[in-house]
């Protein structure tokens, strides 16, 4: 429902747009839009990219880096070498070789939670 008042109450008089609280259902589908537009407009998928290659890296990134499983830390590493490799010949991969929004896991994320975790329940300890 949506209701439209007009007020006097500043020195000029404004309209107020006054939206329901619920949103729409189709909001769901088009914030899914949304974000796949972005993601492919941030561009490191056009490289063979996955958003999780692209977090700097700090001290808690480069321990949760140190526990990924050897694979994964190999596949990583295969894909900023060849990102670096496109990027210096100005080139982009195929389009079909281009890292979807679907496929796109966040495989290190759950090593960074604990590494995060793991920091600051350290911290708590030694203030005691």
């Amino acid at each position: 429902m949506t209701s439209i008042i007009l007020t006097h109450d500043a020195p000029r008089p404004f309209l107020v747009v006054k939206m329901a609280s619920r949103a729409p259902a189709a909001s769901g589908r088009l914030l899914l839009g949304f974000r796949k537009w972005y993601y492919n407009l941030c561009g490191f998928n056009k490289l063979g990219l996955m958003r999780d290659d692209t977090i700097y890296e700090d001290s808690d990134v480069k321990e949760a880096l140190r526990r990924l499983p050897e694979s994964m830390y190999n596949d990583r590493m295969f894909r900023i070498k060849r990102a670096l490799d496109l990027s210096m010949k100005q080139q982009i991969l195929p389009k079909d070789q281009w890292t979807k929004y679907e496929e796109d896991a966040s495989y290190l994320s759950p090593y960074l939670n604990e590494v995060v975790r793991e920091r600051k329940e350290k911290e708590e300890w030694t203030k005691k």
